[in-house]
């Protein structure tokens, strides 16, 4: 249900955020995205029903240029933010964004 809200929103052209004292969920479709955390907190990225996304990532460890993700392969797991913010291109989505400042 949660996530679901978080793609209706989306889809509505708002944002939401789900969220602890660490964590955070979102949710993004197609387009140009900023992520704002802490340097040094782990960001993942998974495609939401679809086999796959296409993304670019911009300020992380690991930078992809439009890079497939697969669900069924961990690729997008676990990218250290190098800044306090982080972009993200999704050129084929929709994506769930974990950001985890543990």
């Amino acid at each position: 249900g949660s996530i679901s809200a978080l793609q209706y929103l989306s889809e509505e052209g708002a944002h939401g955020v789900l969220a602890d004292e660490k964590n955070e969920v979102l949710f993004f479709g197609e387009g140009s995205f900023t992520v704002k955390g802490k340097q040094g907190a782990l960001l993942s990225v998974f495609p939401w029903g679809t086999p796959y996304c296409n993304v670019t990532y911009e300020q992380l460890e690991y930078p992809l240029d439009h890079q497939s993700l697969f669900s069924r392969e961990p690729t997008g797991v676990s990218n250290c933010m190098l800044a306090d913010e982080a972009r993200i291109h999704v050129h084929r989505g929709p994506v769930l964004v974990v950001l985890s400042q543990d």
